[in-house]
C-alpha cells in the first residue's frame, strides 16, 4: 500500500470518525480518540475560542483528560491570546525535546494542536490533516449553531407563550374590572377599550377603534359643568398625567350625564421605555353616580330640615360660619323670625295643620327672598334667613315685606281660619364680625325685642338697646357665661348661693336649700334670668348644669346638714349625652348622692317622657330624689304624676302670689296638694313673700315654703343659715 493510498484511508477513518451525532461534545470525544488511535499521538488540544454567533465560549479541550494543562507548555501560550481564525489550515510544527507539535487553525472555532512523541510526521501526512480537521471545526460549529438557534427558539417560544398567558391573564382582569379603561393613541383615537367601558361609553364593537374619543364623550367640571376636555388634552400633553381629586362629570354623546372619577396616564413617559411615535394615554373612570348621589342625599338630609325643605340649624350655622369666617368686601344681614300664635294653630289642628302651615310660611318667605340667600328652619317655629351681599337698609324692607306676607295670610285647615304674626330681628352681618354665634344672638335679641313690644313687628338689632333700656345684652351675657365656665378667670366667676326650703306643717322635717348661680363680675352680681335666657340660646346650659352639680357635691363632701336641690334645665333633660355626664358626675360622689334633689320643670318632664322616667329611676337607685318644679303651669295632668318618680311638688309662684285675693288659686292650690298627698308626694310652696301669704298656704296643707319671706338667697359658703 503506497503512502498515497494510507493517507486517503486515514482520512476516510477520520471522516467516519465524525458520523451522526448532534451532541457537539460527542463528535469532538469521537472525532479525537479515533486520531489519536490511528496517528498514535500522545494528546490533542483544542483550543476553543469565543463566538459568540454560535454560542461558543472561551474553554479547553483535552484528549484523554489526564494530558497537562495547556498553561504548562508556555511555547503554545501564544494561541492562548491569539484571535478566533477566520479560516483552515497549518500554522506550525514544534519540537521540543522528545515531543513533536502539529498545530492547525481550525475556522470560527479555535485551534487544535497534535502532541507526538514517537517520530515526525511526513509531510504528506502534515497536508492530508488539513481536510478532516477542516471537516470536524465545520460540524462542531454547525451543530453549536444548530443547538444555539434551538434554544433561542425554544426561549422564543417560552417568551410568546408566557406573553399569550400574561395577555389573556390581562384581558380577562380588564373585562372582569368595573372601571372603564380606555386606551388611546397620541393622536387621542381609541386604541383600546374594555367592556366596562363599551357600555359606559356607548361604544360598540365595530366602530370602537376607530374614532377620536372626542366623538364618544367630554368631560365637564363638576361644580360649574364647564367643558374641561381641551384643559386635560393640554395638561396630559405636558406633564404626562392628569388626576382630579373631585369627581367630574362624564357626558357621553348619547345624552347622558355620569359621575366619575378621572385618572389619565401617559404610559409612555412612566415606563420611559417607548418612542414618542409609540406615546399612549390610559385612561380610567370609576363611575360613581350612585354612591355621590346617596353622599348627596344624605349631606342634604344632615343640613336641610324634611319638612319645609329649607336648611335646619346645623345647615344654618354652617352656612354663617363660613360667611363670617370669609374674606369678604360687603357686609350682608341676618334676620331671626319667630311666628306668633304658631301654638293656637297646633293645639287646635294638631300637627298636620302645623306642619302645613310651615310649609306654606316657608314658601312666602322664599317669595321674598333672592336664590343666593340662605332660609333655614333653626327651631319649632322659629326660621332665620341669611341675606348676602346685601345692605342694611335692603334687610329692613326685605324683613318688612315678609313680615306684611305672613300677617295678610288666612290660613284654611278643615273649614276653620287661622291668622298668624312674625315676629322679627334685624342685625348687619359686619365685615368686622368674626364670631358667628354672636351675630346670631344680636338678631335673636332684637327678635325677642319684637315678641315683648307687642309681637308682628320688625326690630333692628342695633337698636334694641335703647330700647331694652338697662338690659345687657345677649351677646355680652355669652361673654360672661364662656369666661365664667373656664373656672379661672378672676374678672368673671360662677358662684353659688343658698335659699331655704322650710318646712311648714312638721317641724321635724329637715330644711332643704335650693342652689342658686349667680356671675360674679368685680364686685356686682348679675342674676340667672338676666345670662340663662342666652345659655339656653346658645347651648350653654348643658355645660353649667353640669358645673352646678358637680360643685354642689363637692360642697357637700364637707356639709351634710341639709338636702341640697339643684335645678337641671329641659335641654339638659332631653339630651341623653348630657344625662349620661350627670350619671357619672353623681356616680363619682355615691356617699353625697342622697343629699341632692334634682329640680326638673313639669315641662321638661311630660316632653321627655319615657326619656325622664329611665333616667329619674337611674339616679333614685344611687340615692338621689327629684322634685317637679313649676307645677301647674305646664301642659300635664295629675295622671302623669302616677309614672313619675318624684318626691316633691313645686307649686308654680303665678299660683301662690295672689293666693290670699284670688279664690280660683286657692281652688288651684288645694287641689294640688290634695293630689299630691294622695301619692304620698310632698308639696313646697315658691314665692311666698308675706306672712299672710305663708299663713295661706300653711292652712291649705303645704309641706314645705320658700321665698323671701323665710329666707333671704345668701352665699353657698356662709355658715349659717338665715331665716327671716
Amino acid at each position: 500500500m503506497n503512502n498515497t493510498h494510507r493517507l486517503v484511508m486515514l482520512q476516510h477513518e477520520l471522516f467516519m470518525a465524525l458520523g451522526s451525532s448532534s451532541d457537539p461534545q460527542e463528535i469532538c470525544e469521537r472525532f479525537t480518540m479515533r486520531a489519536i488511535k490511528a496517528l498514535n499521538l500522545r494528546c490533542i488540544y483544542i483550543l476553543q475560542k469565543e463566538n459568540k454567533a454560535v454560542g461558543l465560549i472561551e474553554q479547553q479541550h483535552r484528549i484523554p483528560i489526564m494530558a497537562p494543562q495547556i498553561e504548562s507548555h508556555p511555547h503554545l501560550a501564544q494561541y492562548l491570546d491569539a484571535e478566533i481564525p477566520e479560516s483552515n489550515g497549518f500554522l506550525e510544527e514544534r519540537i521540543v525535546g522528545n515531543c513533536y507539535w502539529y498545530c492547525y487553525k481550525v475556522k470560527n472555532l479555535g485551534f487544535m494542536i497534535l502532541e507526538r512523541t514517537t517520530k515526525a510526521f511526513d509531510e504528506g501526512l502534515i497536508t492530508a490533516m488539513n481536510a478532516p480537521i477542516s471537516r470536524f471545526g465545520q460540524i462542531y460549529v454547525d451543530r453549536m449553531l444548530f443547538l444555539l438557534n434551538e434554544q433561542q427558539r425554544h426561549q422564543i417560544k417560552t417568551i410568546s407563550e408566557n406573553l399569550k398567558a400574561e395577555k389573556n391573564k390581562l384581558e380577562h382582569i380588564l373585562n372582569a374590572i368595573n372601571d372603564c379603561v380606555l386606551v388611546l393613541d397620541a393622536e387621542g383615537m381609541v386604541y383600546f377599550v374594555n367592556p366596562t367601558g363599551r357600555r359606559l361609553l356607548a361604544i360598540n364593537d365595530k366602530s370602537g377603534r376607530s374614532q377620536h374619543f372626542t366623538q364618544y364623550f367630554r368631560i365637564l367640571d363638576h361644580e360649574n359643568s364647564q367643558d374641561i376636555t381641551r384643559e386635560i388634552v393640554e395638561t396630559c400633553e405636558g406633564d404626562g398625567q392628569w388626576f382630579y381629586e373631585k369627581p367630574v362629570i362624564l357626558s357621553t354623546t348619547d345624552n347622558r350625564m355620569h359621575v366619575v372619577r378621572l385618572n389619565v396616564q401617559n404610559m409612555s413617559k412612566l415606563l420611559d421605555t417607548l418612542k414618542s411615535d409609540n406615546t399612549y394615554y390610559v385612561c380610567t373612570f370609576t363611575d360613581i353616580t350612585e354612591a355621590y348621589e346617596l353622599e348627596q342625599k344624605l349631606k342634604w338630609r344632615a343640613s336641610h330640615d324634611p319638612l319645609t325643605q329649607a336648611y335646619n340649624r346645623r345647615g344654618f350655622e354652617d352656612k354663617m360660619s363660613a360667611l363670617v369666617g370669609s374674606k369678604r368686601y360687603l357686609s350682608s344681614a341676618l334676620i331671626c323670625m319667630d311666628l306668633d300664635r304658631f301654638k293656637h294653630v297646633n293645639d287646635l289642628g294638631g300637627h298636620p295643620a302645623g306642619d302645613a302651615l310651615l310649609q306654606q310660611v316657608t314658601s312666602l318667605m322664599q317669595h321674598e327672598i333672592r336664590k343666593n340667600d340662605v332660609i333655614a328652619r333653626v327651631g319649632g317655629d322659629e326660621f332665620c334667613v341669611i341675606l348676602n351681599h346685601c345692605k342694611i337698609e335692603v334687610a329692613l324692607k326685605i324683613a318688612e315685606r315678609i313680615r306684611k306676607r305672613i300677617d295678610r295670610l288666612r290660613f284654611s285647615w278643615e273649614g276653620s281660619i287661622f291668622t298668624i304674626g312674625i315676629s322679627l330681628g334685624v342685625t348687619e352681618i359686619k365685615m368686622e364680625d368674626t364670631d358667628a354665634d354672636a351675630v346670631f344672638l344680636r338678631a335673636d335679641e332684637a327678635c325677642l325685642m319684637s315678641k315683648e313690644n307687642g309681637r308682628n313687628q320688625v326690630t333692628l338689632a342695633e337698636n334694641s338697646q335703647s330700647q331694652q333700656g338697662s338690659r345687657e345684652g345677649h351677646m355680652n351675657y355669652l361673654h360672661c357665661i364662656n369666661r365664667a365656665l373656664t373656672d379661672s378667670d378672676q374678672d368673671f366667676r360662677f358662684v353659688l348661693y343658698k335659699q331655704a326650703i322650710m318646712p311648714i306643717t312638721d317641724s321635724n322635717r329637715k330644711p332643704h336649700l335650693e342652689i342658686l348661680l349667680r356671675i360674679q363680675n368685680q364686685g356686682k352680681l348679675i342674676p340667672p334670668n338676666a345670662f340663662l335666657p342666652t345659655a339656653e340660646r346658645s347651648g350653654k346650659v348643658s355645660e353649667i348644669d353640669l358645673w352646678v352639680l358637680e360643685n354642689t357635691l363637692k360642697y357637700l363632701r364637707q356639709n351634710k346638714d341639709y338636702m341640697l336641690n339643684v335645678n337641671i334645665s329641659g335641654v339638659t333633660l332631653s339630651a341623653a349625652n348630657s344625662r349620661a355626664k350627670l350619671f357619672n358626675v353623681i356616680s363619682e360622689y355615691p356617699a353625697e348622692a342622697s343629699l341632692i334633689c334634682l329640680e326638673i320643670t313639669e315641662t321638661s318632664a311630660i316632653t321627655n317622657l319615657t326619656q325622664c322616667i329611665e333616667f329619674m329611676e337611674k339616679l333614685n337607685y344611687l340615692g338621689v330624689c327629684f322634685a317637679l318644679d313649676d307645677f301647674g303651669t305646664g301642659v300635664s295632668s295629675f295622671g302623669y304624676l302616677k309614672n313619675l318618680p318624684v318626691k316633691y311638688l313645686k307649686i308654680d309662684g303665678s299660683f301662690i302670689r295672689d293666693i290670699c285675693h284670688n279664690e280660683i288659686d286657692a281652688i288651684v292650690v288645694q287641689s294640688i296638694i290634695s293630689a299630691a298627698n294622695a301619692m304620698n308626694i310632698s308639696t313646697v310652696a315658691e314665692y311666698v313673700s308675706d306672712t299672710d301669704i305663708l299663713d295661706k298656704v300653711t292652712q291649705l296643707g303645704a309641706d314645705f315654703a320658700q321665698g323671701y319671706c323665710l329666707s333671704q338667697p345668701q352665699p353657698l359658703h356662709e355658715q349659717t343659715l338665715e331665716l327671716a
